[in-house]
């Protein structure tokens, strides 16, 4: 399904305010006039320009003469300080013929099913992107979640508890440990994985043994008080 206006797919060509309108409603992104022609030089499919009759166009100190409509095989930004003036590039005869032109007078054009893929591309990229930082927010909310339990197992070396703190503790346990997706179906092998993340993070904990114990035992008390 086509993501680009219908009011820009059903023209025969678009000029390069057209075509970058287009880009910026179908994908929601703005591209200027030479990104965007050189996007679709990079996909093989070049933008054009009518040149008037008897154009010239010079390739070192050769001059040649071009008319009409020509595929365009490098855009430039001709003046950095000037947004109208392109450096063109035209491939003739195996060489490659260079000229400077106004957009205000010449404009660049572009075919509507090249738009058309640009801006599924565009959409691909974006939703791309979204996807990692979704990715990035739930690693680092396992890790903040990690390090909580990292914290609550160093304080349970401070101090004993009584059977209330201990009963608290298990719970507390078994919560941070689900959040950090512990299945707690292999102690030890959950009992590994927060031991290494314990040294990436420079926290001192207790053995893996210990560990193991702690998080079979709030698994126990999480299962006998779970409710029917």
């Amino acid at each position: 399904m086509s993501r680009m206006p219908a009011k820009y797919r059903l023209l025969k060509r678009l000029d390069h305010y057209q075509a970058t309108q287009a880009i910026a409603e179908g994908a929601n992104i703005n591209l200027d006039v030479f990104t965007l022609a050189q996007a679709c030089v990079d996909t093989g499919t070049p933008v054009t320009v009518d040149l008037p009759s008897r154009t010239l166009m010079h390739h070192g100190t050769e001059y040649r003469e071009f008319s009409g409509m020509q595929s365009i095989a490098d855009v430039r930004k001709g003046d950095e300080y000037n947004d109208f003036f392109a450096r063109i590039t035209v491939e003739a005869d195996g060489r490659s013929w260079i000229k400077s032109i106004d957009l205000r007078s010449q404009p660049l054009w572009f075919a509507p099913a090249i738009l058309d893929i640009l801006t599924d591309r565009l959409l691909g990229i974006s939703a791309e992107t979204s996807e990692l930082q979704q990715l990035q927010h739930e690693l680092e909310q396992e890790r903040i979640a990690r390090q909580s339990l990292e914290v609550e197992l160093t304080a349970l070396r401070e101090k004993p508890l009584d059977s209330r703190e201990r009963a608290s503790f298990e719970r507390l346990l078994y919560v941070l440990a689900c959040e950090a997706k512990f299945q707690l179906e292999k102690p030890f092998s959950d009992a590994e994985a927060i031991m290494k993340a314990a040294d990436e993070l420079g926290a001192q904990v207790p053995g893996d043994g210990t560990i193991a114990k702690l998080l079979s035992a709030a698994k126990a008390r999480a299962e006998n008080e779970r409710k029917p």
